[in-house]
């Protein structure tokens, strides 16, 4: 039997209507995000003309690469679309887990939070904290142990949420690890995964950023706290099979071990540097220094369990 193959961060959405740290965002086609100053921005490839990311496609692209289930995360650039998101899983059953978008800094987060929890009944929120695209660009200065973040994870632990944080980059302002460690030390129910590995630092700011990056990879040595493997591929302009991604999971694993590491890809953003089956088969075939048994951990079994996923196969 084929081992099922969950890719635990991916995004859909009808169209680019957000903010960062720039202002409003909007999809100026072609694959292209225009920016509230007038500068333009790669997002997605030129095949995606209106710049959206339609569940269509991304079945299509699943079906294609044999993918059998997709978490489905938000970011203030997209715009909050949770009811698009419960659509579309209701739409597909059995084929999204998708997570909620929250701002835990706007006027009425606390009925929002409750809202998402006890109305729509989402079990994953998504955290976006980078500078360029999220909470600290958004809000500087942002402390994860204030009373706006507090209620988050009250209601996390509570109720058995998980939430995906985008920290940014090491050096950033969303990068604060020990504080991330305090909260998944006071709020044992909660389940947290950092994305992208904790973000390991490209060629040109390795020897800065390395140890900073490798302090964060301790946080997965906490019970509740796990790792996303996303949009690791490509950097420094490597080609496949991505040598240096390789190389950093290979110390993630050396670090926490195979049950704290998690598959994605983070399309359709990561098909600006490689093609699908590329951004799955660097892990899936390649990886040699990971056993048979670990690669099954790490491609979907792992993702079972932070995720609450049914792991029944699908149609």
């Amino acid at each position: 039997m084929k081992t099922l193959l969950i890719d635990a961060h991916m995004h859909i959405f009808p169209a680019v209507a957000g903010y960062n740290r720039n202002g409003f965002t909007k999809s100026a086609g072609g694959g292209f995000v225009k920016y509230a100053g007038g500068e333009t921005v790669r997002l997605l490839p030129p095949s995606f003309r209106e710049t959206a990311s339609l569940p269509e496609t991304l079945i299509d692209y699943m079906d294609w690469q044999g993918v059998d289930h997709a978490v489905v995360l938000q970011g203030p650039l997209y715009g909050e679309i949770n009811d698009y998101l419960l659509e579309a899983a209701k739409r597909w059953p059995g084929r999204f887990t998708v997570a909620a978008m929250l701002d835990p800094y706007l006027t009425g987060a606390r009925q929002a939070l409750r809202h998402i929890v006890e109305d729509q009944r989402f079990k994953v929120l998504k955290l976006e904290c980078s500078e360029q695209f999220g909470l600290s660009g958004i809000h500087p200065g942002l402390d994860y142990r204030d009373g706006a973040f507090e209620r988050v994870w009250e209601a996390a632990d509570k109720n058995g949420l998980t939430v995906v944080i985008d920290t940014g980059l090491p050096g950033s302002d969303g990068y604060k690890i020990e504080a991330l460690k305090q909260v998944a030390l006071k709020h044992p129910g909660l389940r947290m995964v950092v994305a992208h590995l904790g973000f390991p630092p490209a060629p040109p700011e390795r020897e800065k950023y390395e140890p900073e990056w490798r302090r964060c990879l301790e946080l997965g040595k906490v019970k509740n706290i796990w790792f996303d493997i996303s949009s690791l591929v490509g950097l420094g302009g490597e080609e496949y099979p991505f040598p240096l991604a390789q190389e950093y999971i290979r110390i993630g694993y050396e670090t926490v071990g195979a049950d704290k590491l998690i598959f994605g890809t983070d399309f359709p953003g990561i098909l600006t540097k490689c093609t699908y089956e590329q951004a799955i088969l660097y892990v899936r075939n390649h990886c040699a220094f990971l056993p048979h048994s670990d690669k099954a951990k790490i491609l979907s079994e792992n993702a079972v369990k932070v995720y609450q996923i049914d792991s029944g196969r699908r149609p």
